[in-house]
């Protein structure tokens, strides 16, 4: 997964090289929901500074009226600004999962598996005299597996 500065800091990269990948990359969208999610988040911590500073200043005395409506209200703005940021956190999440890693630079760019360019060959591929076996007619060959007994289990 990309860092999410990276992202703020390069949005058109992230864009050019996702579609690269073959993506359409919600970068615009992310970008909003991030600052967005920021904004909250920022509130939330202002509301909990509010909340402990009034609570400080009572330390020690009863709260008066003003204080424990002025607390009460500090309670509701925070836990609906929490709930708020719960459900935004989860579309934040979702949408940078959504974005795919980069490709490296070198990685040469192609539509399908024919554009891809043969770096390295080491010797020839065999050529058998006969239809090679896969690993499981190999195991049942060698009584390694039972498939038609264990079809029955299941």
């Amino acid at each position: 997964m990309l860092d999410i500065q990276f992202i703020r800091d390069n949005p058109q990269l992230v864009i050019t090289k996702s579609k690269q990948k073959g993506y359409d990359a919600p970068v615009d969208e992310l970008l909003k929901v991030d600052v967005t999610r920021r904004d909250l988040q920022t509130k939330i911590e202002v509301l909990r500074q509010k909340r402990n500073e009034l609570a400080a200043s009572a330390k020690g005395q009863s709260p008066t009226a003003e204080n424990v409506k002025l607390g009460k209200t500090y309670k509701q703005d925070l836990t609906g600004s929490e709930n708020e940021l719960r459900s935004l956190d989860d579309k934040y999440v979702a949408l940078l999962q959504s974005i795919p890693n980069m490709p490296l630079d070198d990685v040469p760019v192609g539509e399908s598996e024919v554009d891809n360019k043969v770096a390295k060959k080491i010797g020839e591929p065999i050529d058998y005299d006969f239809v090679p076996k896969n690993h499981w007619e190999i195991e049942v060959a060698d009584n390694l597996i039972d498939k038609t007994r264990a079809a029955k289990v299941t």
